[in-house]
């Protein structure tokens, strides 16, 4: 508990600012306090966990028109998928942490009658007039994201803004992706997540050509390994005549048309899913001879499910989830390994088929319930890479990672616990590696994970931590973008922040890797940390680098 008062008493804002908006915060930031001290840190997740399991019954009139009878048991499961992504961290968090620590807090939540139910048999009370509101708000929101989506639809089709689907022959579609996850004209040694998906022939259709979807670069036609790829601003393929074009506006438009009178009339099914359906209704009309052989979603920006990928993988295209993360599990050092789980949301997940880092992230989908599932296993997933160089690295070189800390203020609002990856726990996690490799004469070289923004995420700790780091002699802080896998591969020791993806990378590529606690507080994570060492005090840190150097 002395590293909780020691975080908290140097927090980077002013608990008597006045205001309505200070006010709010305070309140989220004394129930962060307050919880994050208790035995059972995310304790208010468990609720979610129950929401996740509330099964929803739509009403015999939904979905009747919009939706083909077969699609609408994936209808039913998106509309629980999409309730906790949309609603997890900016209401349904942030209101169960305050009521969590204070039972007689009174929450208002958009979320429907059956989860409302389900909280109250929990002992959650509600205001009940603001909670009614916020709902209605947020459905009628729901219904002009998908009218919204129609208009966009159209005017790229009458603009031509959308490219054709390529004639007689398959191709692969990338979907969510930035600059740095695609591979530049014909570079072999890139490391970015196409070129790693072609490297290692994760596909398992035949294709020609390849599309990716990224909204930061413009329209653009590289080649990656003598396969043609198409940067695209989205994954629409232009529908071929005007026949297609006015079915689709028609259809969608009658779709608009019934699911805002099921809304006024009370049934809200049609209207929450209302741009699913339209963008479902393009797919039907687009015709399977457009569908890509493949379409490839990672899991850093996408754990829902879209409708539209029933309907393509019904016709044989393959949908393929890359869940690449090693890092995205909640713990707390005070609860038991078994208490290692995933995320909200990450249980209700329904892709047919995965790609994992190895055994231990293909169990663990498989204990939170997804068995029945295709499951590929990998070595490790390079994501992200730039066209910049590695500077030349000394000899004796330890490669470390951390995980990017996040302001306590941010925590609170988003519904978060101050987690293991504190700031202070961070900096304490540097300056004793710093202090070892010093007296081992070992160089260090870090990279952080992302560059710094004047915001209120990145804690001003932090950044004067790296800042101090980038003056010693023998610690060198790389450029962000350049993907750990290089920096890895040209390092001779790795030291990663548990329970991060580099050691992993580190250890399937031979190099001497190790998880290091600066807190001592894991001692019964072992198990998480599979066959990489887990250090707990600075003396084994000291030790396993002497080891290692001396093997």
């Amino acid at each position: 508990m002395k590293l909780f008062y020691r975080y908290f008493s140097s927090m980077p804002f002013n608990l008597t600012t006045r205001g309505k908006g200070s006010s709010k915060l305070r309140r989220h930031i004394r129930a962060c306090i307050k919880i994050s001290k208790s035995q059972d840190p995310y304790i208010h997740y468990q609720y979610l966990y129950k929401l996740e399991s509330k099964h929803l019954t739509p009403k015999k009139s939904s979905f009747i028109f919009t939706i083909p009878k077969r699609f609408r048991h994936s209808a039913k499961y998106l509309i629980r998928q999409k309730l906790i992504a949309y609603t997890q961290h900016r209401w349904l968090l942030p209101e169960l942490m305050i009521h969590s620590s204070d039972p007689s807090y009174r929450v208002a939540l958009p979320i429907p009658k059956e989860f409302r139910d389900t909280l109250l048999e929990e002992g959650v009370r509600f205001l009940i007039i603001k909670t009614y509101i916020l709902w209605i708000g947020f459905l009628f929101k729901m219904w002009a994201r998908g009218v919204l989506t129609l208009i966009q639809l159209i005017l790229s089709n009458i603009t031509r803004r959308l490219l054709n689907a390529p004639k007689e022959k398959d191709y692969l579609v990338f979907l969510k992706l930035s600059e740095n996850n695609i591979a530049r004209d014909n570079q072999l040694d890139s490391h970015d997540f196409i070129s790693w998906f072609m490297r290692n022939k994760i596909s398992e259709n035949s294709f020609d050509s390849i599309w990716a979807e990224s909204s930061q670069t413009k329209h653009q036609t590289n080649f990656c390994m003598g396969k043609e790829l198409s940067i695209v601003p989205n994954i629409f393929p232009l529908l071929q005549s005007i026949k297609q074009l006015v079915l689709f506006g028609c259809d969608s438009f009658l779709a608009i048309l019934l699911s805002g009178f099921r809304l006024l009339r009370g049934s809200w099914w049609d209207a929450f899913l209302l741009s699913d359906i339209i963008k479902f209704k393009y797919f039907y009309y687009l015709g399977s001879q457009a569908f890509a052989s493949e379409y490839i979603f990672h899991v850093g920006v996408c754990r829902i499910r879209p409708l539209w990928t029933y309907l393509v993988e019904e016709s044989g295209s393959a949908v393929t989830m890359v869940y690449y993360s090693a890092n995205t599990h909640i713990f707390a050092p005070q609860l038991p390994p078994e208490s290692y789980t995933g995320n909200p949301g990450t249980r209700i997940m329904t892709w047919s088929r995965y790609v994992v880092w190895g055994e231990e992230q293909g169990n663990f989908l498989r204990n939170i319930g997804h068995t029945n599932v295709n499951i590929k296993q990998v070595e490790y997933v390079d994501f992200s890479d730039s066209l910049k160089k590695l500077p030349a690295l000394p000899k004796n070189s330890v490669a470390v990672f951390d995980v990017s800390p996040v302001r306590i203020s941010f925590h609170a609002l988003m519904g978060w616990p101050v987690p293991y990856e504190s700031t202070l726990n961070i900096n304490k996690f540097y300056k004793d590696i710093i202090c070892v490799t010093k007296s081992l004469n070992l160089s260090v070289m870090t990279k952080i994970k992302r560059k710094f923004k004047i915001d209120v995420k990145t804690p001003t700790a932090y950044q004067s931590q790296i800042n101090l780091m980038m003056k010693q002699k023998n610690v060198s802080v790389i450029d962000p973008e350049i993907a750990a896998s290089r920096m890895i591969q040209n390092s001779d020791i790795v030291i990663s922040f548990p329970f991060t993806s580099t050691a992993i990378i580190a250890e399937k590529l031979g190099k001497p890797s190790a998880y290091y606690d600066p807190t001592g507080l894991l001692k019964d994570y072992q198990s998480v940390a599979g066959d990489i060492p887990l250090l707990l005090s600075l003396s084994s840190l000291k030790k396993w680098l002497t080891q290692v150097i001396n093997s």
